[in-house]
């Protein structure tokens, strides 16, 4: 049951996410609410625990953090999307590592 409502919150939470981003930075966001996801998988299948589950979810927080900071003046340029992108492909190399340890 707490799963399921977890699960159900998860969704609820991208979903608003998702609808919240205007159209360009709609690929930002895909990548991430994706990276997102890759964690809870892990997280549920057990092949990543809390404490890497938190330590990526506080690599997440600085992307957004980072996207934040680029959409302040209302554009994401081209540099800022780029700087964007190499966060994203770090934390994702991140993911899978933790995904993939063997336990």
């Amino acid at each position: 049951m707490k799963l399921k409502l977890t699960n159900t919150l998860l969704a609820v939470l991208f979903l608003s996410l998702w609808i919240s981003v205007p159209a360009d930075a709609k690929t930002v966001r895909q990548r991430q609410v994706a990276q997102r996801k890759r964690i809870s998988q892990g997280v549920q299948s057990g092949r990543i625990n809390a404490k890497e589950a938190a330590k990526l979810g506080r690599g997440e927080k600085k992307i957004e953090k980072a996207r934040g900071k680029a959409k302040k003046d209302g554009k994401l340029t081209t540099k800022e999307k780029t700087k964007l992108q190499h966060l994203e492909n770090k934390e994702g190399h991140k993911i899978y590592e933790a995904k993939h340890i063997d336990r």
